[in-house]
């Protein structure tokens, strides 16, 4: 199986590219070398999620919303920057749109090896 650090690194270029490569307050995203161990953890978090529910549920807006779930637990619930993250129905839908973005690359690198 292709490794899990470099599906979530490509999950999280899809966010980025998506979310314009900005945060939240429109500041310059990070990149994936930049963000560290604990947020490489919250994007494997998010990858295995995805694995494990990509056979049952074909729905990319679900699965992109489990994988938020996943990747906010992981991160106890703050950000990269130490704010809090919001619940999935609260993040603003260019957010939602990217975490799609991403869920769709996961899926597309999880089926070169499954």
């Amino acid at each position: 199986m292709k490794q899990l650090h470099t599906i979530a690194q490509s999950g999280y270029r899809a966010y980025s590219k998506v979310a314009g490569d900005q945060t939240f307050d429109g500041m310059p995203l990070p990149t994936w070398e930049a963000i560290g161990g604990d947020r490489h953890a919250c994007w494997e978090a998010a990858v295995t999620h995805i694995a494990g529910m990509s056979d049952l549920v074909k729905g990319v807006e679900y699965l992109a919303e489990q994988a938020w779930e996943a990747y906010s637990e992981q991160a106890n619930g703050l950000s990269y920057n130490s704010q809090t993250l919001p619940v999935w129905s609260a993040l603003p839908s260019d957010r939602q749109a990217a975490w799609q973005a991403a869920a769709t690359q996961i899926l597309a690198e999880l089926a070169t090896v499954q």
